[in-house]
């Protein structure tokens, strides 16, 4: 330490300012790397977040939308609109089941996933019915299809929609709590 001492002061001076800029460059350099990996968490979390989100949403506007249609093929008196209303309904339903599987597919939590099965079980349910459905209403038996409605469909259509809005609040709760861990 003596050696340190015998210097002279200017040379004692750019000396305690070097370690000073070293110490700063390297708590900077470190704070930058921290910075860059929370970035890629959050970027990463909202990436994941939003697919997820997109999904349930993308379902949710398909479902509702499917039963729509099969109110309108209650409604409708004429064949040809009958089968209009019919193929959308399998076009949204297909969108719905699609949206279902993207969803399989991505990491969730326990319980956004007991109500992703549950949504799908319910989806699944109700596709059973809609064959004994459109039966119904070609061969004209109002009655059956409105059964059929009020029914096992009706209550699937209905068990569908609610756990397409439990996954969704269970994901803005997971959503949250991720945002807050990081």
């Amino acid at each position: 330490m003596q050696w340190f001492l015998d210097r002279k002061l200017s040379t004692k001076l750019v000396a305690g300012f070097a370690l000073v800029a070293l110490v700063a460059l390297f708590l900077g350099g470190f704070g930058v790397l921290r910075l860059r990996a929370l970035d890629a968490d959050y970027s990463a979390l909202v990436r994941t977040g939003t697919a997820v989100a997109a999904d349930v949403g993308v379902a949710e506007g398909a479902f509702q939308r499917t039963r729509v249609a099969v109110r309108d093929m209650f409604i409708a008196d004429a064949a040809d609109a009958r089968d209009r209303h019919l193929a959308g309904m399998r076009a949204t339903a297909d969108t719905a089941r699609q949206a279902l599987e993207r969803l399989a597919a991505r990491p969730l939590s326990p319980a956004a996933r007991e109500h992703l099965v549950a949504a799908r079980a319910a989806q699944q349910r109700w596709a059973s019915h809609v064959g004994a459905y459109e039966a119904a209403l070609a061969r004209g038996d109002r009655a059956a299809a409105l059964a059929l409605l009020q029914g096992e469909m009706g209550k699937a259509a209905r068990e569908g929609a609610d756990r397409l809005g439990a996954l969704r609040a269970a994901n803005d709760v997971d959503a949250r709590a991720a945002s807050d861990a990081a």
